[in-house]
């Protein structure tokens, strides 16, 4: 809500309490719940309706999905994003918390906002479900209509022990950079004698667990490693082993897995379609929803 409707709702305060004054009655059904007259009138607030509005039924029915959508996933609302707002309120109103807690309508005030981040939270949460739902069609249609140039990524796969010190046969630690150094380089030996020697005790040797579990290693972005590491990978001279490096406070030493090149266009189109047609998904999600229940207009 912008400042100026801040102003407008607390404006209305003063004339919104005669306007329930009227026999309730049941103007629609969606799928066995009812929608009645006054819940009409409590959504138009803070604004008086003396009259019937079909348009604005026909939204307060919308919200009504979004909000049983809401419940449904189990989604949650932040209370303390709630009293943040409500806050809010009060302060561009020249108003305490207090002054504006204690007025006889603030129940409704403090609905329309829950209702209002409880929508808002459920149009995201459809958002996420729905952007993989761009077909390839319409990926390439957008990147022969906007010209779009193909762009890619390097992803590698890779492995690492890392040694921060040395066990020795009487339960003693041997922490000598010469030592764990030795021990590495007989590591590498070993490795390029035996296939598979690496990948075997990688996991049960390294004492940093990231990146030396072949199980566990997906495709990663050369770009999103650390730039130490991203280093050593590019400067492999013999490969697919790195030289013996120092980083994190542990000496270490890779092995390349794998790399390629991955065309990062089509992800990049995905996501500038969703992003400017996101009001177009959520009208077509509606449509759907809508041909799924039953709604009657009473």
């Amino acid at each position: 809500m912008n400042k100026s409707k801040y102003l407008v709702i607390l404006a209305a305060f003063f004339t919104v309490s005669n306007s329930y004054s009227y026999n309730d009655k049941i103007i629609a059904v969606i799928d066995g719940e009812p929608i009645t007259s006054s819940d009409l009138r409590v959504f138009s607030y803070p604004k008086t309706l003396n009259t019937y509005n079909k348009d604005l039924l026909k939204s307060l029915i919308e919200e009504r999905i979004f909000l049983n959508y809401f419940n449904s996933e189990g989604l949650k609302l932040n209370k303390n994003l709630v009293k943040d707002k409500v806050s809010k309120i009060a302060e561009i109103n020249n108003m305490s918390l207090f002054q504006l807690q204690d007025r006889s309508d603030f129940y409704l005030i403090e609905n329309a906002i829950i209702n209002e981040m409880k929508v808002n939270i459920a149009r995201n949460h459809i958002l996420e479900t729905l952007k993989n739902s761009i077909s390839n069609e319409e990926v390439e249609k957008y990147k022969i209509d906007n010209k779009f140039k193909e762009r890619f990524t390097e992803e590698i796969k890779f492995l690492q022990v890392a040694k921060k010190f040395l066990e020795n046969a009487d339960g003693s630690v041997n922490s000598s950079d010469d030592s764990i150094i030795d021990f590495l380089g007989k590591f590498i030996k070993e490795s390029k004698e035996n296939l598979g020697f690496f990948e075997q005790h990688a996991n049960k040797i390294s004492q940093d667990k990231d990146f030396t579990d072949i199980s566990q290693i997906n495709w990663i972005d050369i770009s999103s490693l650390p730039k130490e590491i991203f280093f050593q990978i590019n400067d492999i001279k013999n490969p697919p082993y790195s030289d013996i490096f120092y980083f994190n406070n542990a000496y270490r030493v890779i092995k390349l897995i794998d790399r390629r090149k991955t065309s990062t266009t089509n992800i990049e189109v995905r996501k500038l379609i969703f992003s400017s047609n996101k009001d177009k998904f959520i009208e077509n999600w509606l449509a759907n929803k809508k041909k799924s229940l039953y709604i009657e207009y009473l």
